[in-house]
């Protein structure tokens, strides 16, 4: 048997030349979230594959602790989950590591401080257990 996937159906080819053919629906979530000094959360799901992405202009300089803003419900990672945030500014620019918790807390290590002003953007993706939000349905 093969198996392929032509983008909205699943084909199973089997000996003898017969073809089966099993229509797939996946859904996918989507959410906007603080994440913050100001930056944006970006968190898409699709089955239990959770991608995070976050971007924005910081509104203060990033120091090293726990955020107030946390990772909704269906969105949550099995384990820690470790986001790799980068911000451009001026001619350099510096690292900071956000860990993201399985109850959604989130905590910001500020490895490079940056200014207010500064550029920041990362990714990240885990898996969850989360039963998904059925009004983040796209």
């Amino acid at each position: 048997m093969i198996l392929r996937y032509d983008g909205t159906t699943k084909i199973a080819e089997v000996a003898g030349g017969g073809v089966i053919q099993q229509p797939m629906t996946v859904d996918v979530y989507a959410r906007e979230i603080a994440a913050g000094y100001g930056l944006n959360g970006h968190l898409y799901r699709v089955g239990k594959l959770v991608l995070y992405r976050i971007s924005g202009v910081v509104n203060a300089a990033p120091t090293s602790g726990q955020l107030k803003e946390t990772i909704p419900y269906g969105y949550r990672p099995n384990g820690t989950a470790y986001d790799m945030v980068l911000s451009e500014q001026g001619t350099g620019g510096n690292i900071s590591i956000q860990s993201i918790q399985p109850d959604g807390k989130m905590t910001l290590t500020s490895i490079a401080g940056a200014t207010a002003g500064s550029i920041y953007s990362g990714n990240s993706s885990w898996i969850t257990n989360d039963e998904p939000v059925e009004g983040d349905k796209q």
